[in-house]
């Protein structure tokens, strides 16, 4: 990984996502891509340093409320727990961030079933590190 990518993702994580992680945990990137299952879009799977994980997606065509939150939310927590890390935040890229947020959130909120470790983000696409575009790479 390129040290620009590097550096655009840990910016990223702290500065957008508000992770506080130790400049330690940033040592170790693991990109990849997967499809949840009913989710329209591909999701970027970004591990930190073997304690975050961060899924990216599209919120699509649609407003964020109308995402796959509850399908996004039941595979990031499940995964994080299998890994055994220790967060999962969800990262839902729009032209729009904050179109819908507060019907996003509850949703989340009960689909996550109050998991203090896990959390949801809505953004701009142009926030998200070239990277971590998972719309650049259809399933």
């Amino acid at each position: 990984m390129a040290p620009e990518d590097r550096a655009s993702i840990e910016r990223f994580v702290r500065d957008t996502l508000g992770c506080r992680c130790p400049d330690e945990v940033f040592q170790s990137l693991r990109i990849g891509r997967l499809s949840v299952s009913g989710a329209t879009t591909p999701v970027t799977r970004l591990v930190v340093g073997d304690r975050l994980l961060v899924y990216v997606t599209d919120a699509g065509d649609g407003e964020p409320g109308k995402a796959p939150i509850e399908a996004l939310a039941a595979a990031g927590c499940a995964d994080r727990d299998r890994e055994g890390l220790n967060r999962v935040r969800l990262v839902l890229a729009s032209d729009w961030p904050d179109s819908a947020a507060h019907l996003a959130h509850e949703r989340f909120v009960r689909a996550a079933e109050c998991d203090e470790r896990a959390h949801l983000h809505l953004v701009g696409r142009g926030e998200v590190p070239a990277s971590l575009h998972p719309w650049q790479f259809p399933l």
